[in-house]
């Protein structure tokens, strides 16, 4: 009868180190896949981060455009002071709501959702 049966103790030891092993190859596997993910979105994000440089362009352009329009009725400096008090409306508008949208996101409880 040549071995011994192991021990409990060595039972439990070799289940931790083999969940230990199994967490560490499931987070390598997802860094990976991300990194991975990443490399094929790479030309499209390029894409996007140019089209998002050209969208404020068009619309520094549109301001200007609005500035010059309403300087016929209230010189160049009211209009310019109008047009950027509004800009700076939309803007602080749009970031309350994306921090109201980003707070939601954390606070979120997926348990919540059936």
């Amino acid at each position: 009868m040549g071995e011994e049966p192991a021990s409990i103790s060595g039972l439990f030891a070799r289940l931790a180190d083999d969940a230990g092993a199994l967490i560490r190859a499931e987070v390598e596997l997802y860094r990976a896949t991300a990194l991975h993910r990443l490399a094929l979105s790479r030309k499209g994000l390029t894409f996007i981060a140019l089209a998002l440089v050209i969208a404020v362009a068009a619309i520094c352009s549109l301001l200007v455009m609005l500035a010059i329009g309403l300087a016929r009725w209230m010189g160049p400096v009211g209009a310019g002071l109008v047009i950027c008090f509004l800009a700076l409306a939309l803007a602080g508008l749009l970031t309350k709501l994306g921090f109201d949208n980003l707070s939601n996101a954390a606070e979120d409880n997926p348990e919540a959702h059936p």
